[in-house]
């Protein structure tokens, strides 16, 4: 989902919904950020590490 969102944007963002697949979850933020905030840093660097333990 988020390597689908990535290549279709060309962005990372926080905020991601595992039901529908998407990163469009601003209508239905509670909380935190009002936003799906592009380059989320603890987001970006989670994935990155998650998908280095896939490649091995």
């Amino acid at each position: 989902m988020v390597v689908k969102e990535f290549e279709r944007t060309g962005t990372l963002v926080e905020k991601y919904d595992v039901c529908t697949c998407s990163a469009n979850v601003s209508d239905e933020i509670l909380y935190g950020y009002s936003s799906n905030e592009v380059g989320f840093g603890w987001t970006n660097g989670v994935f990155l590490e998650l998908l280095a333990l896939l490649e091995h």
